[in-house]
C-alpha cells in the first residue's frame, strides 16, 4: 500500500496543481493482467480533458513528470500508464506488513463513532434463519468499522413491544405452563402464540381479550407488566445463548419498549406537532404528510393515542445523536423495510435535523424458505439453532471420515459448521435474495466459509513442518539475489490488496468485497504451493521467501475471516 500511496500522492501533486483536478484512490487500478504492471491509471483522460491535449499526448506528459523512487519501470499503453514497481523493496514491503497482528487495519476512523443496528429479533419469539443475515452482517461491518479505527456502538433494538403481547399474554393465561416456560421459554411462548391464531379463528373474542391486555400492558397495569417483564427476560437470556455461540456481541438491548416507557415517543410526537411537521387527521390519527415529498404519509400515532415503531425509530435515532454524535448511524434491516426508513429519515430533515443525512439503511435481501415466505403465525419458520446444530452434525460427520484423530471434534465442527452459514449470507451483494437451501448452506466444497478455513489449516501446516523457528528480517536481500517465479510474485501482489478491499468493504458497506477478496487470495496460495514447495524448496533462500510468502499469507487470511465473524481453524 505504501507504493500505492506513493504513486497516487505523485499524481496528485503533479495534476492538482496543473489542473485542479482530484485525484482518488478509484484513479489508480491493479491492471486486469500480470504483465501490464503492479498499478495501473487512466487519469490521462480527464488530464486531456483539461489540457485540450488527446489522452495518449496526456498520459505521455504525465509519465515525464514522474519520478517515483519505488518505481523501476513506468509504461505507456495508449492513454493508460502502467507501473513497475521495483520487487525486492515492494514484495519484501508487503511480506512485512503483512505479518503484523493487525495488517490492513487503520486510525481513519479515530475520534468518530458508529452506531450499528442489527439482528434486532422479537422478544418471545425464535430466532430463526432470517436473522441470521441481519446478524452476521451487522456484525461484520461493525468488525470493519473497529478494524479502520472507528468507536463502535453495536445496538439490538429488540421488538419487544406491541399488540403481538397482548396475544401472548391472553395465550399464557388460557393455556400457558409455568414448567415449560422455565425449561424452554420461547419455545413455549412461540407454541402459545400460534396457537393463539389457531384459535382466534374460531373464536373472534379472543383478538378483543389480547387488545385489552395490550392496552393494560401500556396503562402499566401489574399483571401485564409482570408477564412481559419475564417473557423479556427469558427470551434475552435464550437469545445470548445464541449471540454467544456466533462470538457476537453488543453494546445495548434497548428495544422498543424503553421508548414508550419513558415516555420519549410521545415527546417526539409532540415536538413534530410544535414544529407543524405532523398533524391531526379527522379520526384522531397523527401523521407526517410526505406525499408532496414523493413518499407515503408516515402514522406516528394511532387514534387511540398509541404510537407505532416509526415513532419509536425516530425517538431512538434523537436519543442516540444527543448521547453519541455519531459520524454515522446504521440500520442493518432488510429491504422490506425500505420506504419506513426513507419516511423515518425525511421526518428528521423535516423537524430540522442535518443530521438526518448521517442515518443509513443498510437493506439486505430476504432469507426465503424452498415453498415461500417465512410466517411465525402459522409456526412456519426454520429455527437458527437447529440450522446450527445440524450444520455441526454434517461437519462432524465429514471430520470423522477425514480425520478422525483431530482433537476437540465438536468445538472443530462447530465452527466448520457456521463459517459454511455465514459465508453464505456475506459472499454476496447484501441487496440479493437468499434462497435457503439446506445442501447449499452447509456445502463444504468450492467456494465457502470451510474452504478459506482449510486454507489457513494447511498454511499452519506448512510452517509447522518447515522447522523454520526464526522470522527472516532481510526478505529484501533475499529476493534481490532470486528470481521470484509467478506463483510467489502473484501471491505477494494479491496480500498486498487486502488494505485496499478491508476500505472499499466499508464504503460500500460491502461484505462481499473481502469475501470475494479471500477466495481470489486462497485460489491464489494454492497454486503457490502446488509449485512452490516450501519444506523442500531448490534453494535454503528460496525456502525462506516462499516461508515467508506463507505466514503473510495465514496471517492476511486469518484477519479477513475475523472481520466476516469466522473463526481461522489451526487444523481441522
Amino acid at each position: 500500500m505504501y507504493i500505492y500511496e506513493e504513486v497516487k500522492e505523485s499524481i496528485r501533486e503533479e495534476l492538482e496543481e496543473a489542473t485542479d483536478m482530484e485525484v482518488t484512490e478509484k484513479d489508480i487500478e491493479k491492471p486486469p493482467e500480470p504483465n501490464m504492471g503492479d498499478f495501473s491509471t487512466s487519469i490521462a483522460f480527464k488530464y486531456a480533458e483539461k489540457k485540450g491535449k488527446s489522452p495518449v499526448e496526456a498520459a505521455e506528459d504525465i509519465k515525464e513528470k514522474m519520478n517515483l523512487e519505488n518505481i523501476e519501470k513506468i509504461q505507456v499503453k495508449g492513454p493508460y500508464i502502467n507501473f513497475y514497481v521495483k520487487k525486492d523493496k515492494y514484495c519484501s514491503r508487503v511480506l512485512k506488513e503483512a505479518k503484523k497482528e493487525q495488517y490492513g487495519s487503520s486510525e481513519q476512523g479515530k475520534g468518530k463513532t458508529i452506531i450499528v443496528e442489527y439482528s434486532s429479533p422479537n422478544v418471545a419469539k425464535p430466532f430463526h434463519i432470517g436473522h441470521l443475515r441481519s446478524t452476521v452482517l451487522g456484525e461484520s461491518l461493525k468488525n470493519i468499522y473497529k478494524y479502520l479505527g472507528y468507536k463502535t456502538v453495536a445496538i439490538n433494538h429488540l421488538g419487544d413491544w406491541g399488540t403481538q403481547f397482548g396475544k401472548i399474554i391472553t395465550a399464557y393465561e388460557k393455556w400457558g405452563e409455568p414448567e415449560k416456560l422455565k425449561e424452554d421459554p420461547i419455545e413455549h411462548l412461540y407454541e402459545l402464540y400460534v396457537k393463539f391464531h389457531e384459535e382466534a379463528e374460531k373464536n373472534q373474542e379472543l383478538e378483543e381479550e389480547a387488545r385489552e391486555h395490550f392496552r393494560n400492558l401500556e396503562d402499566g397495569a401489574e399483571k401485564e407488566e409482570e408477564l412481559w417483564e419475564k417473557f423479556r427476560k427469558l427470551s434475552i437470556e435464550k437469545f445470548k445463548e445464541t449471540y454467544q455461540r456466533l462470538k457476537v456481541e453488543f453494546d445495548s438491548y434497548k428495544g422498543e419498549a424503553y421508548y414508550v416507557k419513558s415516555g420519549k415517543s410521545h415527546e417526539i410526537v409532540k415536538e413534530a406537532i410544535d414544529k407543524n411537521v405532523a398533524e391531526k387527521e379527522p379520526e384522531g390519527t397523527i401523521i407526517v404528510p410526505l406525499e408532496e415529498k414523493g413518499l407515503t404519509n408516515l402514522i406516528i400515532q394511532k387514534e387511540d393515542g398509541a404510537t407505532i415503531y416509526s415513532t419509536r425509530d425516530l425517538a431512538a435515532a434523537k436519543e442516540r445523536w444527543e448521547e453519541y454524535k455519531f459520524h454515522e448511524n446504521l440500520y442493518v434491516v432488510g429491504s422490506e423495510q425500505n420506504l419506513h426508513f426513507k419516511q423515518v429519515f425525511k421526518t428528521l430533515e423535516l423537524l430540522g435535523y442535518k443530521w438526518n443525512e448521517r442515518c443509513e439503511h443498510v437493506s439486505y435481501g430476504l432469507v426465503d424458505l424452498p415453498k415461500g415466505s417465512m410466517s411465525t403465525r402459522k409456526g412456519k419458520i426454520i429455527k437458527l439453532e437447529d440450522v446450527l446444530n445440524e450444520a455441526q452434525k454434517r461437519s462432524m460427520k465429514a471430520i470423522k471420515e477425514k480425520n478422525p484423530e483431530l482433537e476437540n471434534k465438536e468445538e472443530v465442527a462447530d465452527e466448520v459448521g457456521k463459517a459454511a452459514l455465514i459465508f453464505t449470507n456475506l459472499n454476496q451483494r447484501k441487496n440479493k435474495n437468499i434462497k435457503f437451501k439446506w445442501n447449499k448452506a452447509l456445502d463444504f466444497e468450492g467456494d465457502t466459509g470451510p474452504y478459506l478455513q482449510y486454507a489457513h489449516a494447511r498454511a499452519t501446516g506448512i510452517i509447522k513442518k518447515s522447522n523454520e523457528k526464526t522470522i527472516e528480517k532481510n526478505t529484501s536481500k533475499l529476493i534481490k539475489n532470486n528470481e521470484l517465479n509467478d506463483e510467489t510474485e502473484r501471491l505477494i501482489k494479491e496480500i498486498s490488496e487486502f488494505p485496499k478491499n478491508i476500505k472499499k468493504a466499508k464504503e460500500q458497506k460491502e461484505t462481499q468485497q473481502i469475501s470475494k477478496y479471500l477466495l481470489e487470495l486462497t485460489h491464489t496460495f494454492t497454486k503457490f504451493y502446488q509449485k512452490c514447495p516450501v519444506k523442500h524448496a531448490e534453494t535454503e533462500e528460496l525456502k525462506k521467501i516462499r516461508l515467508e510468502t506463507t505466514k503473510a499469507f495465514k496471517n492476511t487470511l486469518k484477519q479477513g475471516l475475523k472481520l466476516l465473524q469466522i473463526t481461522p481453524l489451526e487444523e481441522m
